[in-house]
């Protein structure tokens, strides 16, 4: 009997534990191209998943660090998403640097917690950054939670954050075999019209 009820509570908790992990939040970053060319513009989602399934924890407010690498990545802008102001109310936002290698993102929302548990999506963007790509090479994005709370800023943490990663390319130039090639081509092209006149 003993070890039935061990079982019995060993298994509640395990089923604990499943739930819990079914519904952690997560924070991550989740860039538009994995890759970019030298000198063009590049953005990279931040995404929030595991909130507001109709119950505790809604999102409300946030404060977010992105890191990057400023010798292949300069930091452009922020365009914010549009779930912590679900009736258009208006809502409280912030982005500057954080240092020369990271960015710092804030936004509260204006609307009560039952507005929010009752039209905010379980997952969604929360901003977008846009960067230009300066040199070759690889940027890690990683995200630093500072802050996590509900509309009456009751905090809650992540429980994963996952980063994510751009890369800057260079333009390939045709090599000169290449070159010879397009040139034996056009010439091919001007000598036959040049034939065919009478």
């Amino acid at each position: 009997m003993k070890t039935i009820h061990s079982l019995c509570i060993g298994g509640l908790a395990l089923l604990a534990v499943v739930s819990l992990d079914a519904n952690a939040v997560t924070v991550g970053i989740d860039p538009v191209a994995q890759s970019a060319l030298v000198n063009s513009t590049v953005s990279a989602n931040v995404t929030i998943s595991g909130v507001n399934d109709g119950t505790a924890p809604a999102l409300g407010h946030f404060n977010i660090d992105v890191g990057f690498n400023p010798a292949i990545l300069q930091f452009m802008g922020v365009t914010f998403g549009n779930q912590l102001d679900v009736f258009g109310l208006g809502d409280i936002q912030d982005a500057m640097f954080n240092g020369v290698d990271s960015v710092n993102v804030l936004e509260t929302s204006l609307d009560s917690l039952a507005d929010v548990v009752a039209h905010q999506a379980q997952n969604f963007s929360l901003f977008t950054l846009s960067f230009k790509v300066l040199a070759q090479g690889t940027s890690l994005l990683t995200p630093s939670v500072i802050t996590l709370a509900d509309p009456n800023l009751d905090v809650f943490s992540a429980d994963q954050t996952l980063n994510g990663s751009i890369r800057g390319d260079i333009q390939s130039i045709p090599e000169p075999s290449t070159w010879l090639l397009i040139s034996c081509g056009g010439f091919m092209a001007w000598l036959v019209t040049r034939t065919r006149r009478p």
